[in-house]
């Protein structure tokens, strides 16, 4: 199972633990029952994903993705995350609809209402967690440190606030650095029942924790279970890296990457732990998931070093020199190769169907290499005029399937609208809380208001909250 890196969102995150950190936002599989516009359900009430028989067949209107011996079986007209084909998904709260992603494309210019719910915060991670068609947060929207659900509002508001993990549950063992910083989150279905599990990682805390979602506010998760890891995890990802049709887990760690194959359930095994000599004690600011050398298979792209909130690196805002492990599809990956460019946040701004980089830096500004093949690259731009640069994430805002750039330059947000060949013609200035202390800012990227169109969620130091896509 190919993820098409063009339909997520790579954000390179706020929190302290991963500042040069980046996260992989992998799309929910989609409830069980899908939902019209105003959260009704519609009559097709059948699941998305079933898994197959005992014999491996699928059942009837459902397709396999995945090989090896642990595929599952998709409705192809409407998973998000398998939307048309395996290879194919849908941003974070956009339908799939008769095999097609429901995203608005818009007439005019790009445009957004900037709403901020509070002063302090951070934002773990984006997704349905109760079921009912509205994306909801996961994160501590206040300093008490607590990690908690809100649930979405439907309008790009959040309403209920459901604590998760109290504050008392979290560690942080300098007094100076707030409780909730060294916390990261992905979203994903890992169990295959439709529902939204949580995999997070925690500064000071050597393992990576997963809890089951029910679909309920009730009880919105299960219980955790903890995955040890050999050193406090400085990142981690969610991607099939074995193309089996089921997610795994690698997470940075000291001059090493861990790696848990799903063995189904929600359950995973240690596969291996994958040396790195070049990779600093406190572990890789950034690690991604994305097919590196075009062969269809998820490769392993990171930073030997970064920003962990433990110590930081000379340079915050700069991800470290790039390194790859090329996957052999088997749950196995090549030699490490390390190359001279900076890492970043990387998709395929040209359609050349190749990787290409935003090099972050708070100080020089950022390089855009294109074309990359192996540790080389086609052309290098400098862009200088992005200047204190801090987060990034890369979405297609106006739904004309170029990606564009959501960069926090600390005094705003930015927004390079991106043309497709590796060029940004036009830019907005968003005008949002001026940063505090920690001014590397996270992007969140969803349909919040069921419109069709992307939203942005933003937290940084001097406050959260929602950048509402207007565009007509």
């Amino acid at each position: 199972m190919k993820t098409n890196i063009c339909a997520l969102v790579l954000a390179l995150l706020m929190t302290p633990s991963a500042c040069d950190s980046s996260s992989l936002s992998v799309p929910s599989h989609a409830d069980a029952s899908t939902k019209a516009k105003d959260g009704s359900s519609n009559v097709d009430a059948s699941p998305i994903s079933q898994t197959p028989s005992a014999s491996g067949q699928c059942p009837e209107g459902y397709t396999p993705c995945g090989k090896g011996d642990g595929p599952y079986c998709y409705d192809l007209t409407r998973s998000q995350d398998h939307c048309g084909t395996c290879e194919a998904s849908c941003a974070a709260g956009i339908a799939c609809q008769a095999g097609n992603c429901q995203q608005y494309g818009c007439k005019g210019a790009l445009s957004f209402k900037t709403m901020v719910f509070g002063s302090t915060g951070t934002v773990g991670a984006l997704g349905d967690f109760d079921g009912d068609g509205i994306l909801d947060l996961f994160g501590s929207p206040e300093a008490d440190g607590s990690m908690s659900v809100l649930y979405g509002s439907g309008d790009g508001t959040f309403s209920t606030r459901q604590v998760v993990v109290p504050s008392s549950g979290l560690t942080s063992p300098d007094s100076n650095i707030p409780v909730f910083v060294g916390w990261q989150a992905l979203a994903a279905d890992l169990d295959g029942d439709g529902h939204l599990d949580l995999t997070s990682i925690q500064t000071y805390e050597s393992a990576v924790t997963i809890r089951l979602g029910s679909g309920s506010r009730q009880a919105p998760f299960g219980e955790p279970t903890s995955y040890p890891t050999s050193t406090s995890p400085s990142s981690v990802v969610l991607a099939d890296f074995d193309a089996d049709g089921r997610l795994d887990i690698v997470a940075g760690v000291s001059q090493a990457l861990d790696y848990w194959r799903g063995r189904g359930g929600g359950r995973f095994e240690h596969q291996a732990l994958l040396d790195s000599r070049d990779v600093s004690n406190e572990g890789p600011g950034i690690t991604l998931a994305t097919d590196w050398n075009g062969d269809g298979v998820l490769d392993l792209v990171y930073a030997d070093s970064g920003f962990s909130g433990k110590s930081a690196s000379p340079a915050i805002g700069s991800g470290g020199r790039l390194h790859y492990r090329l996957s052999n599809g088997d749950g196995t990956f090549g030699p490490e190769v390390a190359c001279a460019m900076n890492q970043g946040i990387v998709g395929d701004l040209d359609h050349d169907n190749r990787p290409d980089v935003i090099s972050a830096s708070s100080i020089m500004g950022s390089t855009l290499s294109l074309g990359i093949k192996g540790c080389g690259a086609s052309t290098v731009v400098n862009i200088s005029d992005w200047t204190k640069q801090g987060g990034v994430a890369l979405a297609d805002l106006n739904g004309d399937g170029n990606l564009d750039v959501i960069v926090d330059d600390n005094l705003a947000i930015m927004v390079h609208v991106g043309d497709g060949k590796g060029g940004f013609p036009h830019a907005l200035t968003l005008p949002a809380p001026t940063a505090g202390s920690w001014p590397l800012g996270s992007f969140f990227v969803g349909d919040l208001n069921r419109d069709g169109k992307l939203d942005v969620v933003f937290a940084r130091g001097g406050g959260w909250g929602v950048l509402l896509n207007t565009c007509q």
